[in-house]
Order: C-alpha cells, then structure tokens, then sequence
C-alpha cells in the first residue's frame, strides 16, 4: 500500500505546482525628477529583458513610451501633482509601480 501512495502524492505535488500562480515580474519602481514644468521618469524592474512596459499619467495610458524604460521629458504644469505608473509584464504576468510628484515650475534638482 505505501508503494502505491507514493507515487500518486508526488502527482499531487506536480499537479498543485502546476496549478499555482507565478509570481509576476518582482518589484517594480517608478522615479522622476522634475524641473522647468517638465519631468522624467525611468523604470526599474527585476525579471525577463523582453518584458514589456506601459506607461501611465494619473491613469492615462501615455501608448507612445511602451516598451520603453525612460519618459524622455514631459511637459506638466508647475505646481501641480501628479502619479506616474508602469506596468511591466513578462512571462509570469504583470506588476506594477507607481509614485506620485510636484510639477516643479523652478530648476531641476
């Protein structure tokens, strides 16, 4: 009886180890600078080198940086907040990170 129960609690294990999520891509950080009513972000992110990356300002997709991992300089207007996400995907899914800024109308830091 043991001999049978054996293999059939390692074909328990395989197929719960199947069945189980993967993890997304790890961490994902976002971090701008802003200066003279513009701002740069760049993402950072550990996982797959062909992920893809979406990009997002207070909510709206910004479709013309996917795939990249920097905003290049963006107009905002000075004084006001704003949140910055990225979400980047790779074989186990999406992840996302986000952080919120002051549109800097003064020199860049």
């Amino acid at each position: 009886m043991r001999r049978a129960l054996t293999p059939l609690a390692l074909a328990a294990v395989a197929v719960a180890t199947a069945l189980s999520p993967a993890a997304a891509a790890s961490s994902v950080t976002v971090n701008c600078d802003s200066g003279g009513s513009q701002f740069v972000c760049t993402v950072g992110y550990s996982g797959a080198s062909n992920a893809t990356i979406r990009w997002y300002l207070n909510g709206s997709a910004l479709p013309w940086l996917n795939d990249t991992s920097s905003t290049g300089r963006i107009s905002c207007t000075g004084g006001q907040g704003f949140t910055v996400s990225a979400t980047v995907t790779d074989a186990n899914g999406p992840a996302t990170g986000s952080a919120s800024y002051y549109c800097n109308p003064g020199d860049w830091p």
